[in-house]
């Protein structure tokens, strides 16, 4: 992420980083904001796994309860 922030500070693109990583750029006026509107406030985490059909019983559950705490959260 560091490369990516001395990349555009040096006017070679845009970096998507974490703001904290970015902050003393913003702080010292070495980088700008953009698109801060369009962001999501909220983190999106995925869970990937291999197959459904031999999934451990402790992998389901903790599926189970990853999907009943979003919904609680969305409420």
């Amino acid at each position: 992420m560091r490369s990516m922030l001395h990349f555009a500070e040096q006017g070679l693109g845009l970096a998507y980083v974490y703001a904290e990583i970015a902050a003393p750029y913003f702080r010292d006026k070495k980088l700008v904001r953009l698109l801060a509107d369009h962001l999501s406030g909220l983190p999106q985490y995925s869970i990937n796994y291999l197959s459904k059909r031999h999934m451990p019983r402790r992998l389901r559950a903790f599926l189970d309860l990853a999907k009943s705490s979003v919904r609680q959260n969305k409420t």
